[in-house]
């Protein structure tokens, strides 16, 4: 590609391509470091985007957690917004799912506690994510974890038209409570966290359909409920069950109050009976 500059910062190769923004692998010349831009489509701006992108970007860039993709900068280059990040060469921990590459529950349990770890520190910063999911979590080589598009996720996130309005999310991991349009918290998260564990778990999500509008429903429908994990998987222990059934309860009252609690029952518990004590 045609050698680009936004800012100071040499653009690469692209990374993502999406329909609110684009992601390239560029270099600071001055430093030499490798980072990441993520550029908001010119044709999607507006003031609200725009007040939003710059406000956001303030507020992450003071984040500081090794669970977190660290935002380095950010700027506008011929009317164009963009955001540097940390280049991250890692794994979305979906196509990791999809092809068994995460074996063990040791490993899977690591990965839980990590995710955990930086979503608790978004919440201490009054940082509500509203997408967690599996392609929104990285996992590099040495599995350390990286939360990604969080904040900044609101451009990206997709548009769903359901009953005459939009509903911002991904539908297989959102709360009841974000699906109606109703007030949310960092509960929210929590549930989203718990359909990722559950499907770490057991190789499934707790709510299927055939199409966006049937999983969305068996989400807010309190007569609906999800397979026990042991269902799936014997060996899984009863504590660690109750812990992942909690999280997703789909009163928000009913679900752990906070990450840190939920973190805490969840090390208690053995994820595999006789794995630990």
């Amino acid at each position: 590609m045609t050698e680009k500059k936004f800012g100071k910062y040499i653009v690469q190769d692209i990374v993502k391509f999406g329909g609110m923004s684009q992601i390239y692998k560029a270099i600071d010349p001055a430093t030499k470091e490798v980072v990441a831009i993520k550029i908001l489509h010119p044709g999607k701006m507006n003031h609200r985007t725009i007040n939003g992108f710059v406000q956001e970007a303030k507020m992450l860039e003071k984040l500081n957690h090794p669970n977190i993709i660290q935002v380095i900068d950010f700027g506008k280059e011929e009317g164009t917004l963009y955001t540097v990040m940390e280049y991250i060469n890692g794994k979305d921990l979906k196509k990791l799912l999809l092809h068994k590459k995460i074996k063990g529950f040791q490993e899977k349990y690591d990965i839980i506690l990590q995710i955990g770890r930086g979503l608790d520190y978004l919440h201490e910063n009054n940082i509500i994510h509203k997408d967690i999911k599996p392609e929104n979590i990285l996992i590099l080589k040495n599995n350390e974890v990286k939360i990604i598009d969080f904040g900044l996720a609101h451009y990206d996130r997709l548009r769903i038209f359901t009953h005459n309005h939009f509903i911002d999310g991904t539908p297989t991991y959102m709360s009841p409570e974000q699906i109606k349009k109703e007030h949310i918290d960092t509960r929210t998260d929590i549930y989203s966290f718990g359909i990722l564990i559950y499907e770490m778990l057991t190789g499934r999500v707790p709510y299927q359909g055939n199409d966006k509008n049937a999983i969305m429903r068996a989400h807010i429908n309190i007569h609906t409920r999800p397979r026990s994990i042991s269902y799936y998987d014997s060996s899984i222990s009863k504590n660690t069950e109750n812990c992942v059934m909690k999280t997703i309860e789909k009163n928000p009252n009913k679900r752990y109050q906070t990450v840190s609690e939920m973190i805490l029952d969840f090390r208690r518990s053995k994820i595999k009976k006789g794995e630990w004590e």
